[in-house]
């Protein structure tokens, strides 16, 4: 079930959303987030029509694609949290 481009889509989430973060200043990395999220979510939508078009059944792709989405878009939210608590605002 859990397939090699599974763990490509979490690490290259994963890897996107720490750089976004990296080189965002502490100003603007609330804004950096939410773009990040809602880009991601298309991406992730895209995925999923094509599983879908592919012959995947949708029950059986939501899950997964739920997964792809909410890992790096949870590491985004608890890295800006980390980031603007050690900045102290």
């Amino acid at each position: 079930m859990f397939s090699m481009h599974i763990l490509v889509a979490l690490s290259f989430g994963c890897v996107l959303a720490t750089a976004i973060l990296w080189l965002t200043p502490p100003r603007r990395r609330s804004l950096s987030r939410m773009i990040f999220c809602n880009l991601w979510l298309i991406a992730c939508m895209v995925s999923l029509r094509t599983s879908v078009a592919h012959g995947y059944s949708l029950l059986g792709e939501i899950p997964v694609h739920v997964l792809v989405f909410a890992v790096p878009v949870a590491l985004t939210f608890r890295l800006a949290r980390r980031a603007s608590a050690s900045a102290g605002t």
